[in-house]
């Protein structure tokens, strides 16, 4: 992972990335909208992008510092008595998708702070009451 001090690769956006053109935005050197438009190649004609006049720079920000995303949790699943592990499902498939349930345990797609929280919450309602451990973790942009 790079710090923010390093220029973003455009094949690093991901897909419909919503780039940001306020050139005069005070929060641009350290946001992930502004940097993914610095990396935009000359050859793409059509991107999604922010209003400029529409946004203020706070509810369109988005941090260019790396946070810790997690991957899978079968390991703290395994913890789980085998009785209980419906209600870890049921909590998470009801914050997302079941689809998205199997997605995030098996470690396809990352999990961000946020989603976490909830999967941290899913397991306390199932009755584990440890600190769940999930299966990795990497320094990653929160795209």
């Amino acid at each position: 992972m790079k710090n923010n001090d390093e220029i973003i690769r455009w094949d690093e956006v991901p897909g419909n990335y919503p780039l940001c053109f306020a050139t005069s935005c005070p929060k641009s050197a350290d946001c992930l909208h502004a940097l993914a438009t610095a990396a935009l190649p000359d050859s793409v004609r059509i991107v999604t992008a922010f209003n400029p006049r529409a946004c203020d720079g706070e509810k369109c920000y988005r941090t260019a510092q790396p946070v810790q995303i997690a991957y899978g949790f079968t390991e703290a699943l395994s913890k789980v008595p085998l009785g209980d592990v419906w209600k870890v499902r049921d909590y998470i498939s009801r914050h997302f998708s079941l689809r998205q349930y199997y997605h995030y345990r098996s470690g396809a797609k990352p999990l961000t702070p946020e989603k976490q929280r909830i999967v941290s919450d899913a397991f306390l309602a199932a009755g584990l009451s440890l600190p769940i451990v999930f299966d990795r973790y990497a320094a990653e942009y929160a795209w």
